[in-house]
């Protein structure tokens, strides 16, 4: 059986932190559209989701780790999709 194709993008968004800008990282394998990570929870970083990546198409948020630069716009896109949220269990805590 052929593995189902991938397509992957590489988004970086900036920060206000000493980080600089992060990469977050938008995913499409089996029929899925995937997002991991969300950036800050910035104006800067709502207005480039909303320019460069379709919420209504989302199926899954997947959140890396708890920082600020990772998760930050979290509830922003789960208010705005249908995406359901994955993370590890003790960052959920």
């Amino acid at each position: 059986m052929k593995p189902a194709p991938v397509k992957l993008k590489v988004h970086k968004i900036d920060t206000p932190y000493l980080v600089g800008p992060v990469d977050i990282f938008e995913l499409w394998t089996g029929g899925k559209h995937i997002l991991i990570d969300t950036g800050p929870p910035t104006e800067t970083a709502v207005r480039y989701l909303q320019s460069n990546i379709d919420l209504s198409t989302l199926d899954y948020l997947l959140l890396t780790h708890c920082h600020p630069d990772h998760y930050g716009l979290a509830q922003y896109i789960l208010d705005h999709s249908s995406a359901k949220l994955m993370m590890a269990r003790v960052d959920s805590r």
